[in-house]
């Protein structure tokens, strides 16, 4: 019987597992590739092509960091220390398909000093899925359901922080508590649905008329509440808040019903002692007492007491 030497023996084991190695890679679900520290790619499996939204030759013609377009070279190389210190690291990565889908992977990479190398194992799988499912539940709960304004919760730590950097850089901050006048003969007359409608209208106007670092939110019903983190001065307050009366007092028309809006705002600047309720409290008291006023002068005015 013919016996093969041992020389030939550790060459059929060795093909026989670069054989089942590549078997493991094409059925394996994840993204695997195999690269040196420069980008260039050594093995792949067919996820990884597919993940892309390429063919394997299309895969195939990349060059080195070519999967990893949308990662700018600084954040790549940061990433090459921490993983050559640390051995391996997981991280989150967006990349934008031929299609133009941008779509989110989970990456696990591993520092492999192997013969030959070093070498960097990459297995990535697809979660765009399950990180957009995160972002509604968590838009859910920091956003009011109606207008998409910030809700209350959201509302609180927003203030929270501005209240913590005033303090900080000793700046002035101040807040607005704006509710609908009579807005109960709106559901009343017209139905809630057009009750809605105006809550939205105003919800927009209210956005478009503040700052980018400013926050709007919806307390609850007709109750708005605006943060503005920085004012140069009680009247530059006073200045803010009457560009949102004026916005909210323009005329709002919902298919063939035109309405004419009314809003009380109180006005409250930060000190150094409030907390967030105290802040609130003493903005809804000056909303009441802009409520006494006539429509007339709660155009021109708003009550502040500081």
């Amino acid at each position: 019987m013919f016996t093969p030497d041992s020389g030939a023996r550790s060459e059929d084991e060795a093909a026989q597992q670069l054989s089942l190695i590549s078997l493991a890679l094409d059925v394996a679900g994840d993204s695997i590739i195999i690269h040196r520290p420069d980008g260039s790619i050594v093995r792949f499996n067919a996820a990884a092509a597919a993940m892309m939204g390429l063919t394997v030759e299309q895969f195939e013609r990349l060059g080195p960091w070519g999967w990893t377009s949308n990662i700018d070279p600084e954040t790549r190389r940061e990433r090459l220390e921490s993983l050559r210190a640390a051995g391996e690291m997981t991280f989150l990565s967006q990349h934008t398909l031929p299609d133009g889908k941008r779509v989110i992977h989970d990456v696990h990479t591993r520092w492999a000093d192997a013969p030959g190398g070093p070498y960097i194992v990459s297995v990535a799988r697809d979660v765009t899925e399950q990180v957009r499912a995160r972002e509604v539940l968590e838009n859910l709960a920091f956003h009011d359901p109606l207008t998409g304004l910030a809700n209350r919760a959201l509302f609180e730590d927003r203030l929270e922080l501005a209240m913590a950097s005033a303090r900080r850089h000793d700046d002035l901050l101040g807040i607005a508590f704006l509710d609908v006048d009579d807005f109960k003969d709106i559901n009343d007359d017209h139905g809630h649905a057009i009750g809605d409608g105006v809550l939205i209208t105003l919800a927009r106007r209210l956005e478009a008329s503040v700052r980018q670092e400013d926050t709007v939110a919806r307390l609850g019903g007709d109750e708005f509440v605006v943060v503005f983190s920085r004012v140069a001065s009680a009247g530059d307050l006073e200045f803010l808040a009457q560009k949102l009366i004026a916005r909210v007092h323009e005329p709002i028309v919902i298919g063939d019903i035109h309405l004419d809006i009314t809003a009380s705002a109180g006005l409250a600047l930060f000190q150094h002692d409030d907390d967030a309720r105290s802040l609130l409290m003493r903005a809804d008291i000056e909303m009441y007492e802009a409520k006494r006023m006539s429509p007339t002068a709660r155009r021109a005015v708003l009550r502040r007491r500081d």
